[in-house]
């Protein structure tokens, strides 16, 4: 069975109520060749009872024997999957229904190992934090840029980002070679109690570049199970936090890096994952170490996050500037702010104008879950295939077509159901508009690929790859009327081999192959075969005699 690109892992823990959402958004996709795995940490049937309400081959059931730490869940689910690239989602978050076309379009054409993204917000009505319930966060920047990984690690290591930034596997699709380099130097990918951030802070050190779009592939869902709310929010509902604090079987706050202090803070700890993660991995590395005095700041600055842990808070800050004896004068701590807030809602802009923003209160638009958020989203975004084309005129080095080594022959990629419902698919989208660029540009690929799978096939095999659906595919774009398209110099100089060979073999038995590729590009008439079709195999005349319009 061929490698599927897609590898999509939920790793999950009693939250079947959230999880059904999840799977429902990776079934929208519009891209449909992937692998979905559901790694259940040890829930009760409730879990294996949403999955099986899907019945989809695409989706794999595997169940922990014993409750796991969520990296050796995470872990554990990493182990099953055979995709090129992969992806961990949520199982309170959601892909958008695009997510995995646009993947698909970048990586086709790319070198790439990694696609990242800035994810939208919805919060489930669910959530702890009342003020934000049944509430999405969208953006409308269309940027997308290929960025240095150290450079961005960097800034994280300084707080000039946040990890958010980070090519996670959170919120991005990794190749499995990076995955696998980065695993054997301690036999796991996933080492850290914050596997998410830990993921980004590995991938970008043990990598030279990635592109990052602020157009999204997928959605955070908060729900009332998040762990991060939780941990953000502790004076709201701390339980998520203490579930997750017990599932690593030790006081992870009592033990961080000599460096910090003991502390349930959500930013000590982080920096913790940093120093640790750097220590097991890139230990001689001057240059990313956590910057004290910015972590200091970056608290103060959120510190009314969550009134009700202020004071917490603020004796955290103390403590840790005492230690390295910065003055607190230096931070500019604001003071405790109280009240009710009001929910936000509506469009947003920057000074100049430009709306970047759009929260939308969800109750109203009729919505109450993470899928048909996204479905949302992605119904408000612009059209992708601009996004797409965007991309890829502005890094035209990159997306020059991929030249990794291929995973299967020819015949493989050409008979797989992913290369066959994306010809059709193409065929069809062109049919409706000619004159689209980016599907034109996809045609063309996919047409050289087909020209060069007939080349390949041993002519005794040819008879019942044309009666296949390879045959249906390959007649599918013969009547599209590509062939009234210009070729480029490129399809020209194959073009005119082709039928030179066809001159050179006339009525020998692999002239068939040659006018098989050939009729992809040149109408009949163009074509140097003879009046006289009694050479043609049975097969395949009655479709010559009717493309030549005998």
């Amino acid at each position: 069975m061929p490698q599927v690109l897609f590898s999509i892992i939920i790793p999950t823990r009693q939250r079947h109520d959230t999880l059904k959402y999840s799977i429902q958004s990776v079934i929208n996709q519009t891209y449909k060749e992937f692998e979905l795995i559901v790694m259940d940490n040890f829930s009760t049937p409730e879990t294996a009872e949403v999955v099986d309400s899907f019945n989809d081959p695409r989706i794999k059931y595997y169940r922990a024997t014993e409750r796991l730490s969520m990296s050796d869940n995470w872990e554990l689910g990493l182990s099953y999957a055979t995709g090129e690239y992969i992806f961990v989602l949520g199982d309170d978050d959601a892909l958008m229904p695009d997510g995995l076309e646009i993947a698909f379009n970048l990586i086709n054409d790319s070198n790439l190992s990694i696609i990242s993204w800035n994810r939208f917000f919805y919060w489930w009505p669910s959530a702890i934090v009342p003020w934000r319930r049944n509430r999405l966060r969208m953006g409308f920047s269309q940027e997308a840029g290929i960025v240095n990984s150290h450079q961005k690690l960097l800034q994280y290591c300084n707080y000039h980002l946040t990890y958010e930034y980070l090519p996670m596997v959170y919120n991005s699709f990794i190749h499995q070679d990076l995955i696998k380099k980065i695993k054997s130097i301690h036999g796991k990918y996933f080492m850290s109690y914050c596997p998410d951030v830990a993921s980004g802070i590995l991938n970008a050190y043990f990598s030279e570049k990635y592109l990052y779009s602020f157009r999204p592939l997928s959605v955070i869902g908060v729900s009332g199970h998040s762990t991060g709310t939780s941990a953000n929010y502790q004076s709201l509902n701390a339980q998520p936090f203490k579930d997750y604090i017990e599932e690593e079987k030790k006081d992870i706050s009592a033990e961080l890096h000599p460096r910090l202090i003991p502390s349930k803070d959500q930013y000590i700890l982080l920096a913790d994952v940093i120093l640790k993660t750097k220590e097991l991995y890139f230990p001689e590395n001057q240059e990313f170490d956590v910057n004290i005095e910015e972590l200091l700041k970056r608290m103060s600055l959120r510190i009314n996050v969550d009134p009700g842990s202020y004071e917490n808070t603020l004796n955290d800050i103390k403590l840790l500037a005492q230690k390295y004896e910065i003055p607190l004068s230096r931070l500019n701590i604001p003071p405790k702010k109280m009240g009710e807030r009001e929910p936000p809602q509506g469009p947003f802009a920057e000074p100049n104008g430009v709306i970047t923003t759009l929260i939308i209160n969800c109750e109203q638009a009729g919505i109450s879950d993470v899928a048909q958020a996204a479905m949302l989203a992605e119904g408000i975004l612009p059209p992708k295939e601009a996004f797409i084309l965007k991309i890829k005129n502005a890094y035209p080095v990159i997306f020059q077509g991929r030249k990794t080594k291929e995973t299967f022959s020819i015949q493989e990629t050409v008979c797989s159901p992913r290369f066959l419902n994306e010809l059709i698919g193409c065929v069809n989208l062109y049919q409706i508009d000619p004159s689209d660029l980016l599907v034109l540009a996809d045609l063309q690929k996919l047409r050289k690929q087909l020209a060069d799978f007939w080349l390949s096939v041993p002519t005794e095999a040819l008879e019942t790859f044309y009666a296949s659906d390879v045959g249906k595919a390959y007649r599918a774009l013969l009547s599209s009327e590509m062939k009234d398209q210009p070729l480029t110099p490129n399809e020209q100089a194959f073009v005119s081999d082709l039928t030179a060979n066809m001159d050179k073999e006339v009525n020998q038995p692999k002239a068939i192959h040659y006018l098989l590729a050939a009729s992809l590009y040149y109408s009949a008439d163009r074509l140097p075969v003879s009046a006289d079709f009694s050479h043609l195999p049975k097969w395949f005349l009655s479709d010559y005699q009717t493309l030549a319009k005998v």
